[in-house]
C-alpha cells in the first residue's frame, strides 16, 4: 500500500518576504499567488526526492508486518513484503519521505478488534535517510483486511533553521520562476537557463524509493 500524507505542513520552507525578496516584488497585491507558488515550488521538491521539508504527519497501511519472510528449509531464499517497499537485509523497513521525526503509533487489527502496538515491540532510528523501523519480539496476527497494519508517522526537519540552505535555494528559485511564466509559451522573452544549477542541487537530494 502507499504511504499516504494525512497532515499537511502549517508552515513552508521560506517564508513570503523571502520569496519577494527573491522576485524583487515591493508591493502586496500579489502576495497570495505568491504564497501559492511557494506551496507549489515546495512540493515539487519534497515530491522529486522523497523527502519531507516542514513537519507533517503521514500513514503506511498494509495487510501484514513487513519485514523479511523466509522460507522454510532454505538458508538462502526469501522475499521482502511489501514488494513496492524498501526494506533491507535485516528486516529495516524504510519510511518515506525522510527525514523521518518519529513513529506516532502503530495499529494493527486483530480478532476483530484493532490494538495499539507498544513501542517496546519495535526499534526506530531517525538518524539514518531514510528513517527505518524494525518489529521485534511476539506479534499480533493480523485479520485479513486491507488496513490490517497502520503505521503513523512524522517526518520532516525540526524547523526552517536546519532545512539546507541550498534547498531552500531551490525553493526560492522555482517559486520565482513560477511567479515570472504564468503561461506554457512565452514569445520574445530571453531567459537565462539555470536548468544544470537546478538540477545539481536537487539531485544531491534524492533518495531512491
Amino acid at each position: 500500500m502507499p504511504f499516504v500524507k494525512v497532515t499537511a505542513p502549517t508552515s513552508t520552507p521560506i517564508s513570503l518576504m523571502e520569496a519577494k525578496a527573491q522576485i524583487r516584488e515591493l508591493n502586496t497585491y500579489e502576495d497570495s499567488l505568491i504564497n501559492s507558488k511557494i506551496k507549489a515550488a515546495t512540493e515539487m521538491f519534497e515530491q522529486y526526492t522523497n523527502r519531507a521539508l516542514v513537519s507533517q504527519t503521514w500513514e503506511w497501511t498494509g495487510i501484514d508486518w513487513p519485514g523479511l519472510i523466509w522460507f522454510a528449509g532454505t538458508g538462502a531464499q526469501r522475499f521482502t513484503w511489501p514488494v513496492d517497499t524498501m526494506i533491507d537485509q535485516a528486516g529495516w523497513f524504510m519510511l518515506r519521505p525522510a527525514p523521518l521525526a518519529t513513529v506516532n503509533s502503530v495499529k494493527v487489527w486483530s480478532s476483530g478488534s484493532q490494538q495499539t502496538l507498544s513501542s517496546t515491540q519495535y526499534l526506530v532510528d531517525t538518524k539514518g535517510m531514510p528513517g527505518r523501523m524494525r518489529f521485534t519480539g511476539s506479534l499480533p496476527s493480523p485479520d485479513d483486511r486491507a488496513d490490517a497494519i497502520t503505521i503513523n508517522f512524522t517526518c520532516g526537519y525540526a524547523s526552517t533553521d536546519v532545512i539546507p540552505e541550498d534547498a531552500k535555494e531551490w525553493i526560492k528559485m522555482t517559486t520565482a520562476t513560477l511567479c515570472e511564466v504564468r503561461q506554457q509559451y512565452l514569445t520574445g522573452t530571453q531567459m537565462v537557463n539555470l536548468e544544470s544549477y537546478m538540477n545539481n542541487i536537487i539531485a544531491k537530494y534524492c533518495l531512491p524509493f
